[in-house]
């Protein structure tokens, strides 16, 4: 940049999807207090206050935010049913691209363009919810309410944990109405499966003892606001 145009860029503030989710829904809505990012994983991020148990280099002042990668805890856990993304078949699509050029497979195959030449878009929320909400093939459609029902399980109780963890190390009060921004094609279009989770959450003891009421609310064009948001504050 500076050789070619004579600029020199100073990079102030890094935001990832989950912190632009968090930054985004906190100037939007007053009752939000937790950011979560619905995709080929889970990260969910929150605002900590200053702990000795917190690494210091962390800290910015007295608070932090928390960005976790939630997905990458537990055991025998399948992200895969939880989430739609298409990175998990764009890899398995590069996988047969290779295979192919080294001729172990589909050599007696017609045409490969579509295979070869385009990448894998994923399938959306839209067409979740169509398979969801069809009458047929009954035995398909148990199962797959069975993998839905178990990975709101999921999603739910890793929000009840961050509500502990809020709890712990921070200074707002979880009481009332609170607001937990998203972002991610699953929740947004397939209706059934939030309110599955917004109901386990508003139904269980550990939130009823913190008096606490959720609400999943769409931050549509987080990356865009959070960007600004950190260009402003770096601006003053």
């Amino acid at each position: 940049m500076k050789d070619d145009f004579g600029l020199t860029v100073e990079v102030c503030s890094i935001l990832n999807d989950s912190l632009a989710v968090y930054s985004a829904g906190c100037f939007i809505d007053d009752n939000m207090k937790l950011a979560m990012v619905l995709g080929t994983g889970l990260n969910m991020c929150c605002s900590l206050n200053k702990s000795d148990e917190l690494h210091p280099e962390k800290l910015l002042g007295e608070t932090t935010l928390f960005n976790c990668e939630a997905s990458l805890f537990g055991q025998n856990l399948c992200d895969t049913f939880a989430t739609n993304g298409r990175y998990l078949p764009e890899l398995t699509r590069l996988v047969l691209v290779d295979l192919v050029a080294a001729g172990e497979i589909f050599q007696n195959v017609g045409s490969l363009d579509k295979i070869l030449h385009e990448e894998y878009d994923g399938f959306s929320g839209e067409v979740m919810c169509l398979v969801h909400e069809t009458e047929d093939y009954d035995k398909i459609n148990e199962k797959l309410c069975e993998v839905y029902s178990w990975t709101r399980f999921i999603v739910a109780n890793t929000i009840l944990a961050f509500f502990k963890l809020l709890e712990k190390y921070s200074h707002d009060k979880l009481l009332g109405d609170v607001t937990i921004g998203y972002v991610g094609s699953v929740l947004n279009y397939f209706h059934d499966y939030r309110s599955l989770i917004i109901s386990y959450v508003n139904n269980n003891e550990e939130a009823k003892k913190l008096g606490l009421k959720i609400d999943l609310k769409l931050i549509d064009n987080s990356s865009i606001i959070g960007a600004a948001i950190g260009a402003a504050y770096y601006s003053k």
